[in-house]
């Protein structure tokens, strides 16, 4: 245990008051001992680069890792921490300075590399046959013979269609013998029958080429088949082995512990993501519980690079991923006495309605209030407020939705009819919108325009991140206003399209205005507030056929 916990000396943690309780990780503002747990860290991280035999594990960490640190109490009452690093660097899930993982899935000949030999196999075997183009050809040729065998069969009901006109021009000339009427009728009878003749000289000729598509793609079902098989019983393996505990003594599987949580919040039972378990805060914290360490707070925060499309800033703490560690964290926190969830909570100030008549409203939503109910049970929402102070709120149907942390206009629809024609008034761009934000930055131009598509980090909903191939068009205009002598920039932000958190990411991604909002816990730094505010709107009543013009003065 002791090359993973790490002291500190009774010095640096001199006045440094203990926190209350533990960290609420999916919200946080890091604790001053995370952060001089993370000192730490990077100091050894840096104290690397002298030595030859960490160049390749200390560049790997250098191209981008999330780090995570568990500041602990040891039985004697010392203080300590234990670091982390997410998934694997060079190949391993080891380092002496940072805690061991949940299962050790490279370990040599373990069942995960046996497994994935196995998969891997069957990928090159599956990628074989698709490049040899032996399928392709097969699926050519029998295409080659249908077109030729349609053909010929147009071609031959052409024919007898001009014979049958033929034949009518016979039988209207009028007088025919018996013995000509029978000849007539026999052609007829011919023509139909060597019509079926050459149909099933067509699909003859057509089956052996078939049958060689079908044969090719049974054997590629087969394998891939087998291969998702595979790749079902090794993740069944991976999930019950990996076990986790909590600080009540209980001790399950994280395939138990994921299966537990969806079904508490009516979610769809299934596996977990891939790379569950092997995020820094369940290694960190069953570290902790198998070695009767007591947990006081944690912390993650990235270092290096940032990825490809993804907001994440080197030095920057971030939350716990949504995906892969709130089933898991919400086991392991049972019997810890942990902050609550700043997020699920009332909304001490009250909406505002700014706009009122028998069709819809214009209100301004306090910041920190959900537009729309979902799962956090105490939070406020906007559509409950609503119907709390308007006399006649109707249905309270939200036209448009605000992210939770953002403050001020949003529309309401009293009826479905109204609210759809508002929505037809969003879809097509033609409702204007101003927003005013504080930038933890000097963007480079004074205006501009950002076109950068987005698209939800699955495994961490409701993060976004640029994504050029699959995103969404997202396309914002922007005006600096001033600049102060801190290094905050006041903007103003018109979104020609209204994508999740697009205004966040276009401020904070570095080829937006790489300057993140004050406040934006998923993109930048906690703060008191993000400060974001819809501050006007205007658009066409869709009953009156009037102009609709609303301000909301900026609150910051």
């Amino acid at each position: 245990m002791k090359k993973f916990l790490h002291y500190f000396d009774a010095d640096e943690t001199r006045g440094i008051e203990l926190p209350q309780r533990f960290t609420w990780p999916f919200c946080y503002e890091p604790h001053p001992l995370v952060r001089l747990a993370m000192g730490h860290v990077s100091d050894y991280l840096e104290s690397l680069r002298d030595d030859p035999s960490e160049a390749s594990w200390l560049a790997e960490v250098d191209c981008g890792k999330m780090l995570g640190v568990l500041v602990v109490r040891a039985d004697d009452g010392a203080l300590g921490f234990l670091a982390a690093f997410s998934g694997t660097v060079t190949g391993s899930y080891r380092h002496h300075y940072f805690v061991p993982p949940l299962v050790d899935l490279m370990r040599p000949r373990s069942f995960y590399l046996t497994s994935m030999a196995r998969i891997d196999e069957l990928t090159s075997v599956i990628n074989g046959l698709y490049a040899s183009g032996e399928l392709d050809d097969a699926v050519e040729l029998y295409e080659q013979c249908r077109r030729e065998g349609d053909r010929l069969v147009e071609q031959m009901k052409s024919e007898m269609s001009a014979a049958r006109e033929r034949r009518e021009a016979v039988r209207s000339s009028g007088n025919l013998s018996a013995e000509r009427v029978a000849q007539l009728e026999a052609e007829s009878r011919f023509l139909n029958a060597e019509l079926k003749r050459l149909k099933r000289r067509v699909e003859q000729q057509c089956a052996k080429p078939l049958d060689e598509v079908h044969r090719l793609r049974h054997r590629l079902l087969r394998l891939e088949s087998a291969r998702a098989g595979l790749s079902r019983r090794l993740q069944q393996t991976i999930f019950t082995r990996m076990k986790i505990s909590n600080t009540t003594g209980e001790t399950i599987t994280v395939l138990e512990a994921t299966h537990r949580y969806q079904r508490e919040y009516g979610l769809s039972v299934g596996f977990p993501p891939g790379g569950t378990g092997e995020c820094c805060a369940p290694k960190l914290l069953q570290y902790a519980f198998s070695r009767k360490l007591q947990p006081l707070c944690m912390g993650e925060m990235w270092w290096g690079t940032s990825p490809v499309g993804e907001v994440r800033r080197h030095g920057l703490f971030y939350p716990s991923c949504a995906g892969k560690c709130k089933p898991l964290l919400h086991f392991m926190l049972q019997g810890l006495d942990t902050e609550p969830d700043p997020l699920d909570r009332a909304v001490d100030e009250p909406l505002q309605v700014l706009y009122d008549d028998r069709w819809l409203s214009v209100v301004n939503k306090p910041a920190g209030m959900l537009s729309q109910e979902g799962k956090l049970t105490a939070a406020t929402t906007v559509e409950r407020a609503y119907r709390e102070i308007v006399p006649q709120p109707g249905k309270a149907l939200v036209a448009h939705r605000l992210d939770m942390d953002t403050s001020g206009i949003m529309v309401i629809a009293k009826n479905i009819q109204v609210l759809s024609l508002l929505h037809r008034q969003f879809a097509t761009g033609s409702v204007s919108k101003c927003y005013i934000a504080v930038l933890d930055g000097c963007p480079t131009a004074t205006e501009g325009e950002i076109t950068l598509p987005l698209a939800p980090c699955l495994d961490d909903r409701p993060r976004q991140k640029v994504d050029m191939q699959n995103g969404k068009p997202a396309t914002t205009r922007y005006r600096v206003l001033e600049t102060d002598d801190n290094g905050h920039t006041r903007v103003e932000f018109f979104p020609l399209t209204g994508r999740t958190h697009q205004l966040r990411v276009h401020a904070a991604h570095v080829d937006g205005l790489n300057a993140p909002i004050v406040g934006d816990r998923l993109y930048g730094t906690v703060a008191t507030r993000l400060l974001l505010h819809a501050t006007s709107i205007q658009f066409i009543h869709p009953v009156t056929g009037q102009q609709i013009v609303v301000k909301s003065p900026v609150p910051f």
